[in-house]
């Protein structure tokens, strides 16, 4: 989640592109990046539509009133969540993702001294991890 809230689209997609990434990885990777901050907002409006309407919605009042919780907030999100959905692949489309010929981009992106000590700190830190689990 962190990375999702830091990370700028279009530089994904470019280093992607860069990288030759074949569409199984592509596709996804860009869902991710722009289909979850755009749900988790809509679900932030949803529950702050219902304080204002005086409803109180959480965990508590989910627990009491499943059926409630699902015509309140569970509906909404679903119908929100299917016209994000249509949005991102319309973009898809109009920006060829199922074309044919290699994609391209305008975006710069070099690989420095930063993206090598990032990637060795994690390395060591999955290492780390890694051996603490088999042991």
């Amino acid at each position: 989640m962190a990375a999702i809230k830091v990370l700028d689209v279009t530089q994904v997609g470019a280093v992607l592109t860069r990288m030759h990434a074949p569409q199984v990885v592509y596709v996804p990777v860009m869902v991710v990046v722009r289909f979850f901050p755009k749900a988790v907002r809509e679900l932030r409006a949803i529950v702050q539509a219902m304080t204002l309407r005086g409803l109180n919605p959480g965990a508590r009042s989910a627990v009491r009133h499943p059926m409630r919780t699902a015509e309140y907030v569970v509906i909404p999100f679903l119908a929100s969540a299917a016209r994000i959905a249509d949005e991102l692949s319309a973009a898809a489309i109009i920006k060829g993702l199922g074309a044919q010929k290699s994609r391209s981009t305008t975006q710069p992106s070099r690989f420095r001294v930063g993206d090598a000590l990032v990637l060795t700190i994690l390395a060591a830190l999955v290492v780390w991890r890694a051996s603490e689990v088999i042991v």
